[in-house]
């Protein structure tokens, strides 16, 4: 089967999307399938072990900016509008603040959804001349509903089925003003009935986003993220020395900061006197106000010392921070569709901690491999990893079944399974 799967790419973090989407584009190659990964925005980040091919980078993130602010622009030269795609140029404004944030982008995400009537026709125009000449599709997978201006577009021209996954797109579109906010799901509501199939990582955002986009049931559907379990090996943390792991955009909105928190509280006690705390994901410029503030609290407690702020996300990063840790929280503000840092910590039997929402409530009832809190605050969070770390019989019992509901629901295998099943349904 021929499929091209369409990113956005990927910022200077921690990208659920990204992932989900390498690692449902080397299984299905495993599979024998013939998959491109074409990124819109900015590039993916490298991995070793990816081996799918990818496309340029057509809209690219620098020119959209550029288009949709200064209309002179869109008539420049080709040549200066693929120099500033240069993978050089987009990974570098990866890292700047205002193009990862949403609110200012109101009239931008606007114009991507409008598709061919929008500021970027000449991108899309692009991009279907090049898939014309180097790689027809017999299904394409978009890879979130921000992407949904460019479905009519290329159902026209390719007559196949369009598929669309559903992750998070709320916590982006909730955080513009209001008016952008309210325009902006009416037009992805609308542009619903260009889009074959609606894939949900999760029952819980598939019902959310159902009502929110008037979706009818033979459209929806849910495939749970996979991971390559065998990539994950069982965590050693240093003896004596419990070590409290997070894996997320190191952000307010991820909840960083009731996690310091909760760590100053536990720090506290005696008992948690060699309790550590290691922090990965990657940040944006928007972060780095906030995050200077949360290493001034911890130095105010004399606990710099004792909390890592780890580099590096990608894959072979990922596993070795993960081999280190004992328990896992990324206690986010607002619920999330899935959370893929769960099953990467328990991939690795290490139990996780997370707030009783959203998908993390689904993921965690399921593989049984952690626990809920509630309310989602420091000290409520405090308490739950505290009852974990004084019952070494039970952390290692959630340990286990982490690592068995991993392989069991939310391997990249089962994964691919059932996007392949709904593909097939749509060909037919």
């Amino acid at each position: 089967m021929r499929i091209l799967h369409i990113v956005a790419g990927s910022g200077g973090f921690y990208c659920e999307n990204c992932i989900r989407d390498q690692v449902l584009a080397r299984k299905l190659k495993e599979l024998g399938h013939d998959i491109v990964l074409m990124p819109l925005y900015l590039p993916f980040p490298e991995e070793k072990n990816l081996n799918v091919e990818s496309t340029p980078v057509f809209y690219g993130a620098i020119n959209l900016y550029l288009r949709e602010n200064y209309p002179w622009y869109r008539k420049m030269p080709d040549w200066i509008q693929k120099l500033m795609n240069s993978p050089v140029l987009l990974k570098l404004v990866a890292r700047n603040a205002g193009i990862m944030r949403a609110t200012g982008l109101e009239e931008m995400t606007i114009s991507m959804l409008q598709g061919e009537n929008g500021g970027q026709a000449q991108s899309l125009e692009r991009m279907i001349e090049w898939l014309k000449n180097e790689h027809k599709p017999e299904v394409i997978h978009l890879s979130n509903a921000l992407l949904i201006g460019i479905a009519k577009r290329l159902r026209e021209q390719f007559d196949c089925p369009i598929v669309c996954s559903l992750q998070d797109e709320d916590q982006w579109v909730d955080a513009m003003h209001e008016a952008g906010r309210k325009k902006i799901w009416e037009i992805i509501s609308d542009m619903a009935k260009n889009v074959d199939a609606f894939i949900s990582v999760s029952d819980f955002y598939g019902m959310k986003m159902k009502e929110r986009l008037k979706l009818p049931d033979a459209k929806l559907h849910t495939c749970h993220i996979g991971i390559d379990t065998g990539r994950y090996k069982p965590a050693s943390p240093e003896p004596g020395q419990p070590t409290i792991g997070y894996l997320s955009r190191l952000s307010e909105s991820c909840g960083v900061g009731i996690l310091i928190n909760a760590f100053i509280i536990l720090r506290q006690k005696d008992k948690f006197k060699n309790l550590r705390l290691k922090l990965a994901g990657g940040f944006t410029g928007d972060d780095a106000k906030f995050l200077e503030g949360l290493k001034l609290q911890l130095a105010q407690k004399g606990l710099s010392d004792h909390c890592d702020f780890v580099t590096g996300y990608d894959e072979e990063s990922r596993l070795a921070f993960l081999r280190k840790l004992t328990l896992l929280s990324v206690p986010s503000v607002q619920p999330e569709a899935f959370g893929l840092f769960q099953i990467e910590a328990m991939a690795s039997r290490v139990p996780v901690v997370q707030p009783d929402t959203g998908g993390f409530r689904e993921v965690v009832n399921l593989s049984q491999g952690g626990v809920l809190y509630s309310p989602n605050t420091p000290e409520a969070l405090a308490t739950a990893i505290e009852n974990l770390l004084d019952n070494p019989a039970r952390l290692q019992k959630l340990g286990e079944n982490g690592r068995k509901g991993t392989e069991k629901y939310f391997s990249a295998e089962k994964m691919a399974e059932r996007i392949l099943e709904i593909y097939r349904k749509l060909i037919v």
